[in-house]
């Protein structure tokens, strides 16, 4: 909405930019937005992307290359929120188990049903192990059904929403991120940040962030048998689990710190002042 507003309003000699930031198309309505801001994005100056895989989605869209620009999102692990809780004193993890968790919206394309079927398979052959869910969502009741049928009500624990979340990042030995659909996700920036391995569908601009069998591992969408060999690697080898953890802190510092893509955006935005100086000149 806010960029049709930008095409309609009247700023003669003003760059017109925007950022993309990611297509769920959840429904009819969402989808139409969508095509509305594939609209706007042909018209703008420049259009930011995330991620080099959304580049080529959006030229696949039809918007021209050369109108696009890459940057990826910031993160300050200084800002992640957090008060302090122990919530494995709170749930009731002890010591020696491991604590996997997913964070995020409760929603289909969040891919929170396929982390209750690998908490189930990984249950089964890993007794030490705990899950949970953060996150609230129009799933809630679904999954909590699902973990029951599938016998792991006591295991995966639906913690809902949380707006700590350095305190779920600090009680977490494992982050998984099960979606289907991604631009480039902040919950695995903020695992990385805080040197937790990460096991994480390669979709979207998620191999990106995460060097596969390095900072974490990359695993299909859906195939939560996939992503349960993936989780129970980290589960039952602690040393590969400390090493992935550190790898995957490193790489975020290095590659995705807020000054190094702050310093990108400033790039992006001076070289379109220049062309549009260029241009009137």
């Amino acid at each position: 909405k806010t960029d049709l507003a930008m095409m309609l309003a009247k700023t003669r000699g003003a760059i017109r930019m925007t950022t993309l930031h990611g297509w769920c198309g959840r429904g009819t309505k969402e989808r139409f937005y969508e095509w509305l801001g594939i609209q706007c994005c042909k018209r703008m100056d420049c259009t930011i992307v995330f991620c080099e895989d959304y580049l080529n989605r959006a030229v696949a869209r039809g918007i021209r290359r050369e109108l696009l620009r890459v940057v990826p999102v910031g993160i300050d692990t200084a800002v992640v929120p957090g008060k302090g809780v122990d919530l494995r004193a709170e749930w009731g993890i002890a010591p020696e188990d491991v604590l996997i968790v997913q964070v995020g919206r409760l929603s289909r394309e969040k891919g929170p049903d396929v982390f209750v079927q690998m908490g189930a398979q990984v249950a089964g052959r890993c007794p030490h192990a705990r899950f949970a869910l953060v996150g609230d969502g129009p799933m809630a009741s679904e999954l909590k059904e699902l973990a029951r049928e599938l016998g792991v009500g006591r295991v995966v624990r639906l913690a809902g929403y949380i707006s700590s979340v350095s305190d779920v990042y600090a009680a977490a030995d494992v982050a998984v991120n099960c979606s289907y659909t991604e631009s480039m996700p902040r919950v695995v920036l903020e695992a990385g940040a805080m040197g937790v391995p990460i096991v994480a569908t390669d979709v979207g601009g998620v191999a990106e962030i995460v060097e596969d069998d390095v900072t974490g591992i990359l695993c299909p969408s859906g195939d939560a048998a996939a992503i349960a060999r993936a989780v129970e690697r980290l589960v039952e080898d602690g040393a590969f689990r400390k090493r992935v953890g550190a790898a995957a802190r490193e790489r975020i510092e290095r590659m995705f710190s807020v000054d190094a893509c702050a310093r990108r955006l400033i790039d992006v935005y001076e070289a379109a002042i220049r062309q549009k100086k260029g241009e009137a000149a």
